[in-house]
């Protein structure tokens, strides 16, 4: 959203380039982008650690270490999809009719009254589609993990998706692996039901 409300303003320049950069994540398969941070994140000639021993920091087991493995793989997933979020709260704003703004401003709102009262319910159904498709890719995670960490280390980075696959075909427990995808999909189903009931709620 904050990245949305920065490049919608008309004053930033370069915006276009700085935009076409943003976006590029997306077009990237989630197995090469989990190879790409797997490259990055290396102990020992990785870009990541590299960078943090120019300012005096020891080597960082990153895929390795459990403290740090689920932060890893969550900061993977996040440059991938922030900008497809991104995309959807962009095209909400520049799509929004000027003139509740314009009258806002006549008539004295600051700019945090006129986002709190005006764009902010404007784009509430934007930001639940937003919410709504992130959640469901998020639940089915699956391709980043198992080419990051698999899972490890000591299942710190243990996701629905990969332990219904060893179940399903690892261990060969075809109905313990369906029963699990029911129970993925009723989780997902909930937590759609949540998201349109909150955006009917008054802000």
């Amino acid at each position: 959203m904050s990245l949305a409300l920065l490049l919608s303003r008309g004053d930033i320049r370069g915006k276009v380039i700085f935009r076409t950069c943003l976006v590029m994540p997306v077009v990237l398969t989630p197995v090469v982008s989990g190879v790409l941070w797997k490259f990055l994140l290396h102990p020992s000639y990785g870009l990541v650690n590299y960078l943090l021993s120019l300012l005096g920091i020891s080597k960082v087991e990153w895929l390795a270490d459990p403290r740090f493995a689920l932060f890893s793989v969550a900061l993977a997933n996040m440059w991938q999809w922030t900008p497809f979020a991104f995309l959807l709260l962009y095209a909400g704003l520049v799509s929004l009719p000027r003139e509740p703004l314009e009258a806002a401003t006549v008539d004295g709102a600051s700019g945090w009254q006129a986002f709190r009262f005006i764009t902010f319910p404007l784009l509430t159904p934007i930001m639940v589609i937003a919410l709504l498709m992130r959640t469901m890719d998020l639940v089915k995670l699956f391709d980043v993990v198992y080419v990051l960490t698999r899972g490890g280390p000591a299942d710190a980075t243990e996701v629905l998706t990969l332990y219904n696959f060893r179940v399903g075909l690892n261990y060969f427990d075809m109905g313990k692996a369906a029963a699990m995808s029911w129970i993925i999909a009723a989780i997902v189903t909930l937590l759609s039901q949540l998201y349109l009931r909150v955006s009917r709620m008054e802000f």
